[in-house]
C-alpha cells in the first residue's frame, strides 16, 4: 500500500515546479531511507529538481546493489532519453526489459 502511495505521488510530482521537487524528496525518506525503491524514486526526484549528476550517481548505485530492480534501470532509461545520450537509453531499456520479465 505505502508503495502505491508513494507511485502516485511521484506521478503528481512530475506536474509540480522544481522548486517543490526537494520537499517530495525529503518526504518519501521518511518511509525507509534504506529501501532501493524508495531510492530509485528519490533519483528520479532529483533529476526533476536538477540535480542530474546525483540523481544518475544514485540511480547507478541502486542498479549496483539489486541488478534484477527495475526501477532505477526504467529511470536510467528515461533520464538518458531526456539528456539525448541514446546509446544509454538502448542499454537501460534492455535492462529495464529484462527484470521486467524476471519479476513475471
Amino acid at each position: 500500500m505505502t508503495r502505491v502511495v508513494f507511485f502516485d505521488e511521484l506521478q503528481r510530482f512530475l506536474f509540480l515546479s522544481h522548486q517543490d521537487a526537494g520537499f517530495r524528496q525529503h518526504d518519501s525518506q521518511e518511509l525507509d531511507p534504506s529501501s532501493p525503491a524508495i531510492l530509485a524514486d528519490k533519483g528520479i526526484l532529483l533529476f526533476k529538481a536538477g540535480k542530474k549528476q546525483q540523481a544518475i550517481e544514485l540511480l547507478k548505485e541502486v542498479e549496483r546493489t539489486d541488478p534484477k530492480f527495475r526501477s532505477p534501470h526504467y529511470y536510467l532509461m528515461l533520464i538518458s532519453f531526456s539528456l539525448r545520450d541514446y546509446p544509454t537509453y538502448l542499454a537501460e531499456g534492455e535492462k529495464a526489459a529484462r527484470a521486467a520479465n524476471d519479476s513475471c
